[in-house]
């Protein structure tokens, strides 16, 4: 049996680390810290050791691309994939920063929303099944949700949005920032707020995408059989019925122990906790 794996991102330090220490306990397999700084990674993975743990390191940068596709590959060759997939990393501006609010919101979104999307377009492929995919979020997503417009939250909360009318609507957000458009075009003073409301939703969209995948492929397989049995019957008489069940899987406490403290946002329970269709091969979840 192949050894199982869980990457956290951003975990040199803070709530990472902490995600690390806490399955380093309980998971029954490798745990990798990973950052964009090595120095830092391994000083992580060092302090650890000195508490008996036995993390290992992988050197992993979300915003830039070559470095996510070679964590992705090396994941890939040495454990055929991940059993477990925490996006962790990201940024937030401390309130007495001067930054003005337009650079904030490219930079808080380019990491915390954009770059989150590029490690799951690389990683989701090679989460194994059983698998279980944690997107860390904020209660700050609900309260900046409260500050958009009603316009912005029916999309927000509809369950129609896709992922290309999310990409469009954090990038229009970031445009108006820049322009200091922001609050005309209904979006809060909170670049962090938005960012993470970018995350939350985004997990909506990747659990209804991947279900419907999986039962379009299913569907396929099912037409192949029909087809190749139906080819090999002789005459009119061949009718055959297939029945499909669609299993609708309530969403596991998944690393509920890990993060005791934390609740999703109100907003999000009726979607998050169990009312998404789950793949019986994977699990989202999410954690704010």
């Amino acid at each position: 049996m192949s050894t199982k794996v869980a990457v956290v991102t951003g975990s040199n330090k803070g709530i990472g680390l902490a995600v690390v220490r806490a399955l380093c306990k309980q998971f029954n397999g490798d745990v990798y810290v990973t950052s964009r700084d090595v120095g830092r990674g391994e000083e992580a993975v060092k302090t650890l050791n000195s508490e008996g743990l036995k993390p290992k390191f992988h050197q992993l940068d979300i915003n830039d691309l070559n470095s996510i596709k070679n964590a992705a590959a090396y994941f890939k060759g040495k454990y055929g994939g991940v059993d477990i997939l925490i996006n962790n990393a990201g940024i937030a501006f401390k309130a007495s920063d001067t930054t003005p609010f337009g650079v904030q919101a490219e930079v808080t979104l380019r990491t915390n929303f954009f770059a989150t999307r590029d490690v799951l377009t690389h990683f989701l492929p090679l989460v194994k099944a059983g698998g279980h995919v944690v997107n860390v979020s904020s209660m700050l997503s609900a309260s900046g949700l409260k500050q958009c417009s009603p316009e912005l939250q029916q999309r927000f909360r509809s369950e129609d949005i896709t992922e290309d009318e999310l990409v469009a609507l954090m990038q229009r957000f970031v445009d108006e920032a820049k322009k200091g458009e922001h609050k005309q075009g209904g979006w809060p003073d909170m670049s962090y707020a938005v960012s993470k409301i970018g995350v939350t939703v985004r997990l909506n969209t990747l659990s209804l995408d991947f279900y419907l995948t999986r039962l379009q492929n299913m569907l396929k397989k099912m037409s192949t059989v029909v087809s190749t049995v139906a080819s090999q019957q002789e005459g009119p008489e061949f009718n055959s019925t297939f029945s499909l069940s669609v299993w609708s899987l309530h969403v596991p406490p998944v690393l509920a122990w890990v993060l005791p403290r934390w609740v999703l946002p109100r907003w999000v329970l009726p979607r998050y906790s169990g009312f998404l269709p789950q793949s019986k091969d994977m699990h989202f979840v999410g954690i704010g």
